[in-house]
């Protein structure tokens, strides 16, 4: 993959766990400096796709288990620029871990990166336009209440 974006850090945290709903989830919290810290994964994981999210975590890092990734430095690597976007994968010390690559081999005819990407942007316009238009409909019944009404 072509990234466009890289930024260094060190693994602060990782959880391998269920979260509070009862899914189990991986998470890697990367510290970048000055405060600024993101996370790494978090996809919806079972009984095989959690150990092999945690087998590939541990390969990029040479170390046998993701508690020894704590405290290790590592490359976030973007796919796309801009402010917060996802981490598309961790280069540790031993390889690359791409997250997208491996959501693919784990569930073959997902979307491209890009296409998922462009998904998500066209969901977002869709929120957007569909806010735009419950504060117009919101502005068009203040200024009948507070403007209009007197004015007659």
């Amino acid at each position: 993959m072509d990234y466009v974006k890289q930024q260094d850090g060190k693994v602060a945290k990782v959880t391998y766990k269920p979260e509070h709903h009862g899914v189990l989830t991986c998470m890697v919290q990367i510290n970048f400096g000055d405060g600024d810290t993101q996370t790494f994964g978090g996809l919806i994981l079972d009984e095989k796709t959690g150990p092999q999210f945690v087998a590939e975590l541990c390969a990029a890092f040479g170390v046998e288990t993701y508690e020894q990734v704590v405290g290790l430095r590592c490359t976030a690597l973007y796919l796309f620029p801009g402010w917060n976007e996802r981490i598309s994968a961790l280069r540790g010390p031993r390889g690359v871990f791409d997250l997208h690559a491996w959501r693919q081999k784990m569930h073959p005819g997902l979307p491209s990166a890009v296409e998922e990407r462009r998904l998500q942007m066209v969901s977002e316009v869709q929120r957007v336009e569909a806010s735009l238009r419950e504060k117009r409909e919101e502005l068009m019944a203040f200024e009948r209440e507070h403007f209009l009404e007197k004015a007659g």
